[in-house]
């Protein structure tokens, strides 16, 4: 299955791996297609495979917070384990990610939200 997905023209849905190096090279594609992107999607990162992120990661989420922002669009965080989730309250990021149960969650509300 493809990283990102094109769920519909005004929805990207990302879909991570766990493997550290495939995340780090997927997080990147993600950037690097929200950068390039003429008309920048809602994007959802589908984190239920996700067990550990290190600093360059959440430093790549910012980065694709950042577009989002820039360009009026949404950003949603989906499926965070445990671990995860305690890395996102250590850091102060849960306060700046909005989260969503799973990705159908984010979807609907991506989609009553525009």
């Amino acid at each position: 299955m493809p990283p990102i997905q094109h769920w519909s023209d005004d929805i990207w849905v990302a879909q991570l791996q766990a493997d550290q190096m495939c995340l780090t090279d997927e997080l990147t594609q993600l950037v690097n297609s929200l950068k390039d992107s003429e008309h920048l999607p809602h994007v959802v990162i589908d984190l239920s495979k996700v067990d550990h992120l290190v600093s360059s990661h959440l430093s790549q989420l910012l980065q694709v917070r950042k577009e989002t922002i820039t360009r009026d669009r949404k950003l949603r965080l989906s499926h965070p384990n445990n671990q995860l989730w305690a890395i996102f309250l250590t850091t102060g990021l849960d306060k700046v990610f909005t989260f969503s149960e799973n990705v159908s969650t984010a979807l609907a509300g991506l989609q009553i939200e525009s």
